[in-house]
């Protein structure tokens, strides 16, 4: 799909160096994925039967090791793109991560939260993908916090008369310093 997670599991995989194949209904991602991720863009048209076939073929021509489903339409359940005789097709050990499991799942063996081996294809769904990864956003938030404490150290051992309330990136970061206010929201007035 060429919705907000299949847009960043393609950009992910081409950082990677995987090669990247997207299959959209919206034609807007196509020049992105050629040109810029060096992938192959499927354009699907709005009937499910031929989406299924054209998925089906590029499965066969292409052979993928993972395919991350996260075909949906809002209000309905989603579109089952992959089929029993595309999963034929596959190679063995070859993983789906189907994103769609919670509006029925681009297969029709996906289930919510569960792994399931259908014909040695793995179909895996998992509820909360950001949950899996926290150690990554504390990573990220204790590094910025180490780079401003480093950044006030720095300025206090080197400068005699530094003042945290003057300097461009503290004094947008800190309420108040020395008994003054600095920092005050939009919404309220001082």
């Amino acid at each position: 799909g060429s919705g907000n997670s299949g847009i960043a599991a393609a950009k992910k995989a081409h950082q990677e160096g995987n090669r990247v194949i997207v299959v959209s209904t919206n034609a807007r991602y196509q020049y992105f994925i050629e040109e810029k991720l060096s992938g192959v863009f499927g354009l699907l048209t709005n009937d499910l039967v031929k989406q299924q076939e054209r998925v089906q073929a590029l499965i066969f021509k292409y052979k993928p090791d993972i395919i991350i489903t996260t075909a949906r339409r809002y209000g309905q359940k989603s579109p089952q793109l992959i089929t029993e005789a595309a999963i034929d097709t596959m190679k063995p050990s070859t993983v789906i991560e189907d994103l769609t499991a919670s509006v029925g799942g681009n297969t029709p063996f996906t289930q919510a939260d569960k792994e399931i081996k259908v014909k040695n294809v793995l179909i895996c769904h998992k509820s909360n993908y950001p949950s899996q990864q926290p150690s990554k956003a504390s990573e990220s938030y204790a590094q910025c916090l180490w780079h401003l404490l480093k950044h006030v150290i720095t300025h206090t051992q080197t400068e005699s008369n530094y003042d945290i309330g003057t300097d461009p990136l503290l004094s947008k970061t800190i309420v108040t310093h020395q008994g003054k206010l600095c920092f005050t929201p939009h919404n309220i007035k001082e």
